[in-house]
């Protein structure tokens, strides 16, 4: 998943068995800028086209997983106007899925029992619709606060 604090970019589940590697990734990541493209214009408008620090860029933050971190993981995003910022090794307080987001759904589905993975995705979906919670702009709050304190113990970002 994908998202920022307007709410969800990209929302896909990977189908059983199906390998979560670096080509996989990739793939994600070109639908991935589509998507930012289509939903987020604004980022890649700029003010002067001859001037590259005119341009907005669309900031990408995941773990350092081996998907995120191959070598054509990142040839795409330095060729592309995906940016990544760092994350410390071994700070999973900063991955705002695996500590905001999927901490918020397990307390929205818990106690629900759903007959076929396709239930469970669609209510997954329906949780974090825009228009039906308020979780992915306070995951992106979340995150904010969580840099906020990683810059004050010393990690510069930018």
């Amino acid at each position: 998943m994908f998202f920022d604090e307007k709410g969800s970019i990209l929302t896909e589940f990977r189908p059983v068995g199906d390998a979560v590697n670096a080509e996989n990734y990739v793939k994600l990541l070109k639908r991935l800028k589509g998507r930012i493209r289509k939903k987020r214009p604004f980022l890649w408008e700029c003010q002067n086209p001859e001037d590259p620090q005119s341009w907005r860029h669309a900031y990408i933050h995941h773990d350092n997983a081996s998907p995120h971190m191959a070598t054509i993981s990142l040839a795409l995003m330095g060729e592309s106007d995906l940016l990544m910022l760092p994350h410390p090794p071994y700070s999973p307080d900063l991955a705002p899925c695996d500590f905001f987001l999927f901490l918020y759904l397990k307390k929205q589905l818990h106690g629900q029992r759903f007959r076929t993975l396709p239930d469970l995705q669609a209510e997954i979906k329906k949780s974090i619709a825009p228009n039906g919670s308020q979780t992915l702009p306070e995951c992106h709050t979340g995150l904010a606060c969580q840099l906020e304190k990683m810059c004050a113990l010393g990690w510069c970002l930018l």
